[in-house]
């Protein structure tokens, strides 16, 4: 008989995030990420499409709310990851610390691409980059 490997699903991630723009800059809101020492505050900065689509997102204004998941959820929106990889150039453009990777992200509704640091696996609580991620703006 044949061996199978079976996967354990991902369990259901379901939060609220907020996001906070400081001095021009965007940032998530963790500070249990950087009080757990899993980084810098510059490890929670958005850049690289994240950064123009809250922008666009906070009409003007300097916070956004998300609830982000990864299953869908009444009035959500689709992000679908495109490929993992990470762009040196662009981290130091921003000034953000150096990852070994990031996911590309690519918004289902007219195809408008951001990438997200590995932040985003301590937000998802996996080691892996989520394949969709669904999010509510509020």
């Amino acid at each position: 008989m044949k061996n199978t490997i079976q996967h354990k699903p991902m369990s259901l991630i379901y939060k609220t995030i907020n996001f906070v723009k400081e001095e021009q800059l965007w940032y998530v809101d963790l500070p249990e990420f950087i009080e757990q020492g899993y980084g810098t505050k510059g490890n929670l900065l958005m850049v690289a499409g994240a950064d123009e689509f809250l922008e666009l997102s906070s009409n003007g204004g300097i916070c956004v709310t998300a609830t982000v998941s990864n299953r869908p959820f009444e009035n959500s929106r689709q992000l679908v990851n495109t490929s993992v990889g990470v762009d040196l150039e662009m981290l130091a453009h921003y000034n953000h610390p150096l990852v070994e990777d990031g996911g590309y992200y690519r918004l289902s509704e007219n195809g408008f691409v951001m990438w997200l640091c590995p932040t985003l696996l301590y937000v998802f609580e996996s080691r892996v980059y989520p394949s969709e991620i669904y999010f509510h703006i509020h």
